[in-house]
C-alpha cells in the first residue's frame, strides 16, 4: 500500500510540474495520483477515497478525488482488463475461481427452497377422489399417460366437476360400478418433463436455460414429486439479494 501511495505521489507531482503549477497545486496533484494509483491497483475506490479524506482531514478534495479514481478504475478495468493486483497475482499462480457469487450461492442451495408440492393422481379419477381434493391444500396434481407426464392445477379439476350439475360431460368413464373422470378431456392439462432432484439449484437454472421450458417435475429422493417454475426460482433469487 505504501509503494502506491509513493508512486502514484511522485506521479501526480509530475503531472503538477508540468503545468508549472504552485506549491500548493503540487501537493493537491500528489494526493490525486495517491488516490489514482491506489484505486487502479486494488481496484478499491471507496478505500481510496476514504484513504484521501482521512489524510487532508477537508471535504474539497472529495470531488477531484472521485474525478481521478472513477477514471483510473475504469481504464484499469475497461481499457487495460486488469483486476486488483491480488486478484492478477493469484490469476498467475492458478488459484482463482472463475466460479462468480451467483454460482456459488446456488451450489449451496437444493430445489426444495423453490419447490411447491404435488399430488400424484391416476388420470381417470373416480369422482370421490376428485371430489376430496377440495380438502387438500396442494394446488398442482400430476399424472402420467403413455409415457408422458401432464400437470394441472386443483382448482381446474374442482372446476370441471362443478359442470356436472348442468348437463352430463364427456369426460365421465364407467369402469364397472365406479364412475371416473377422464383428467385428458375434463381439463387441457399441461405436458411437463420429469427430471431426478439435482444437486443444486445451479443445475436447474442450467436446465431452465439450455430447455427453454418454465416448469419442471422433480423426483426426489423419498419418491415425491414436486414442481419447480422458473418463476419461483427467480423470485427465490430476487429475495436472497
Amino acid at each position: 500500500m505504501y509503494s502506491t501511495f509513493i508512486i502514484g505521489g511522485l506521479a501526480g507531482a509530475q503531472v503538477a510540474q508540468m503545468f508549472e503549477s504552485e506549491f500548493i497545486y503540487i501537493a493537491l496533484f500528489a494526493l490525486l495520483g495517491m488516490a489514482a494509483m491506489m484505486a487502479a491497483s486494488f481496484q478499491a475506490p471507496l478505500t481510496a477515497l476514504v484513504a484521501i479524506v482521512e489524510m487532508t482531514h477537508s471535504s474539497e478534495v472529495i470531488v477531484p478525488a472521485l474525478f481521478v479514481i472513477v477514471l483510473s478504475c475504469l481504464l484499469t478495468r475497461v481499457f487495460f482488463h486488469q483486476e486488483s493486483v491480488f486478484t492478477e497475482r493469484l490469476s498467475y499462480i492458478g488459484m482463482v475461481s472463475s466460479i462468480n457469487p451467483l454460482q456459488r450461492y446456488l451450489r449451496q442451495h437444493t430445489v426444495k427452497p423453490v419447490a411447491e408440492d404435488v399430488l400424484l393422481i391416476s388420470a381417470q379419477r373416480p369422482l370421490e377422489r376428485v371430489k376430496d381434493l377440495a380438502l387438500s391444500v396442494v394446488d398442482y396434481a400430476a399424472f402420467e399417460q403413455s409415457g408422458k407426464w401432464y400437470f394441472v392445477r386443483r382448482n381446474s379439476l374442482l372446476e370441471a366437476l362443478q359442470t356436472l350439475d348442468f348437463d352430463p360431460q364427456s369426460w365421465l368413464v364407467t369402469d364397472g360400478e365406479k364412475v371416473l373422470m377422464d383428467l385428458t378431456k375434463a381439463v387441457e392439462p399441461l405436458p411437463i418433463q420429469r427430471i431426478d432432484e439435482p444437486a443444486s439449484l445451479e443445475i436447474i437454472l442450467n436446465w431452465f436455460q439450455t430447455t427453454g421450458l418454465s416448469e419442471v417435475l422433480v423426483s426426489l429422493s423419498d419418491n415425491s414429486l414436486c414442481l419447480v417454475t422458473r418463476q419461483r426460482l427467480d423470485q427465490f433469487l430476487l429475495k436472497s439479494e
